[in-house]
């Protein structure tokens, strides 16, 4: 079984409330179907159909394109343990992944900067899980959600890399640095999460990650013994 982000989105009435929920399935298809089986009551509410676009299953108000008022979509995505956030548009019905916590804070800060003062303040007050912000994204109002409980996990390629972080890793546990010591500063950088995930497998893409969190290390060191 696969864990899938369901991604409920709807610009009409109510659109504040477009959601998303984290379902097993054994394949895909399976995921797909099920959007397609959620998008098809809906429609059929309206006495409409829905059809396939991309990875999602869209419906709308009126069988008329020239008619068309208000329309939703289910989404599928996998979910990933290096996801730590996703942003519902709504009003597009459109989404972003978000797979670093620097992405994901830089896109915190917009919503912070531009969204409106009631909706930040309440999300300053309850969380970012689950707040919506009007203004808050770049194409309007947006809904964020955590993912993995905020927290996805660092992904570490082959033996060579996993040997270099741990080696990395090394050096500043030893150098004075206790593991709360070590395990606080890394946090305060915020760019990337903490957590050691060894079991999970990934390419050359992520082999800057690994050098970037070197190089957060260094400069954690570096500040401590300064």
């Amino acid at each position: 079984m696969k864990k899938y982000i369901i991604i409920d989105t709807w610009n009409g009435e109510g659109y504040s409330e477009s959601n998303i929920e984290i379902k097993e399935f054994r394949t895909q298809v399976d995921a797909e179907l099920y959007c397609f089986e959620q998008a098809k009551q809906q429609a059929t509410a309206m006495g409409t159909k829905c059809s396939k676009y991309e990875d999602s299953y869209i419906y709308s108000d009126s069988m008329d394109e020239d008619e068309i008022e208000d329309s939703g979509a289910y989404h599928w995505v996998e979910l990933k343990p290096t996801h730590v956030g996703i942003v519902l548009n709504p009003c597009i019905n459109s989404y972003e992944l978000f797979d670093n916590m620097r992405d994901w804070d830089d896109t915190v800060s917009f919503a912070y900067r531009n969204g409106d003062e009631d909706d930040v303040s309440e999300m300053d007050e309850n969380g970012i899980d689950g707040a919506f912000i009007h203004h808050g994204g770049g194409d309007g109002d947006a809904l964020f959600f955590e993912l993995n409980n905020g927290d996805g996990v660092m992904v570490i390629g082959d033996e060579e890399e996993r040997d270099y972080f741990e080696e990395a890793s090394a050096h500043f546990l030893t150098e004075n640095l206790t593991r709360e010591e070590f395990d606080k500063r890394m946090n305060e950088t915020k760019d990337l999460p903490v957590t050691e995930a060894f079991e999970y497998m990934n390419e050359e893409e992520l082999k800057s990650l690994i050098i970037g969190f070197a190089e957060h290390l260094e400069e954690a060191y570096t500040t401590t013994k300064n």
